[in-house]
């Protein structure tokens, strides 16, 4: 019988070629969304709080004041092309607010092409009931979530068709637990919205107060936006 015999460097030749078609594998059947090389992307962060929205019953951008002005954005193309199929996309917010009495908070997440924390007329990938709060609140905070996934790629206005859910959460609310945020006034079998895949889209993250009153404030503190895949 022939005896073959290998030495130490073959065979650790013959494992570094086996890891290398592992990590081929990985990088060909493991698609991320490839902005920082992680497995989930952080996109846009904000970098210190927003201006406070008291005082009003109006729709208003808690964006609005960030440093830089800055805005979170879907990059064009993102939701375009077969690869888009299934491509997912999460925003998270956070805050703090204070109030008198009980007046209710509606939050929206809104989506447009145009750019500026002034824009309210973009499509709404989420947003919640007008929920009542406790009374006499004091630097409560809350927390809101919104994912969108993409179902139908596409160019051109509303051609991209993406399924969107959240939620917003407080101690302060007068409901306790998790709150849902959906593509229309809760609660509602809607759950897709259509943006163009083609053009730069920019995210807007809004506040309704019920009572307009100068002791009726919130502020956000912190928002991401993550490219989960």
């Amino acid at each position: 019988m022939q005896t073959f015999r290998c030495s130490t460097q073959f065979i650790l030749d013959r494992l570094a070629e086996m890891d290398a078609r592992h990590r081929r594998w990985q990088r060909e059947r493991i698609q991320n969304s490839n902005y920082s090389g992680s497995w989930t992307d952080l996109m846009w962060a904000s970098l210190g709080d927003g201006t406070a929205v008291a005082n009003t019953g109006a729709e208003t951008s808690m964006l609005a004041g960030l440093s830089g002005n800055e805005q979170p954005i879907i990059p064009a193309l993102h939701f375009c092309g077969q690869k888009a199929v299934g491509k997912s996309v999460r925003f998270e917010a956070c805050g703090l607010f204070s109030n008198t009495l009980t007046p209710t908070m509606q939050f929206f997440g809104r989506i447009s092409s145009t750019v500026g924390t002034g824009t309210l007329s973009g499509a709404v990938w989420g947003q919640s009931k007008a929920n009542a709060t406790a009374s006499g609140v004091s630097n409560q905070l809350w927390w809101g979530q919104l994912n969108a996934v993409c179902r139908t790629p596409g160019i051109g206005s509303a051609q991209a068709i993406l399924a969107c859910d959240g939620w917003i959460c407080s101690p302060g609310f007068a409901t306790a637990g998790f709150l849902p945020m959906e593509v229309s006034a809760p609660d509602t079998a809607s759950h897709t919205v259509g943006i163009d895949g083609s053009v730069q889209n920019y995210l807007n993250w809004s506040l309704v107060w019920g009572t307009a009153s100068a002791s009726n404030t919130a502020t956000l503190i912190r928002a991401m936006l993550f490219g989960l895949n």
